[in-house]
């Protein structure tokens, strides 16, 4: 991405999530840098403003955060994933593998018993029985 700006006036978060950015027309100009950055300051959880290349400031458009230690462009931390988290997205996945198999049965025993067919509706039953006994098996063992 090119640019025709040389410099930008940014606010970052504790964390250092860019929270917006202002073009600088003159990095030399502490009059203009001190209004742009009054004007940041306004911005809910702003903890730094910072003067930053146009190569930075692309940088944390594409997704930087800015080095509490060096104040310059880095990658994320990996988001840190609960045990919770990561059971509710097991539970998801086993729901989706039953989902379909599970409508089916119910379909196929509505029709069998609407066309009076008790043997298939009776075998149906047990099937989804022992599918519904599977999923909450697979649930439980998730605990």
């Amino acid at each position: 991405m090119n640019t025709n700006v040389n410099y930008y006036i940014s606010a970052f978060d504790k964390n250092g999530k860019r929270l917006a950015s202002n073009i600088l027309n003159n990095v030399s100009d502490d009059k203009e840098i001190r209004a742009n950055s009054e004007s940041l300051k306004k911005i809910d959880g702003v903890e730094v403003i910072e003067v930053s290349t146009a190569e930075d400031y692309i940088a944390y458009l594409n997704g930087k955060i800015r080095d509490t230690t060096t104040g310059k462009p880095v990658d994320p931390p990996e988001p840190v994933v609960s045990d919770e988290e990561k059971r509710a997205s097991q539970a998801n996945t086993i729901a989706q593998k039953y989902s379909g198999q599970i409508t089916e049965l119910k379909d196929a025993m509505v029709t069998a018993q609407l066309s009076g067919d008790t043997e298939l509706a009776k075998s149906l039953t047990n099937e989804y029985k022992e599918t519904m006994n599977a999923y909450s098996k697979e649930l439980e063992e998730l605990k």
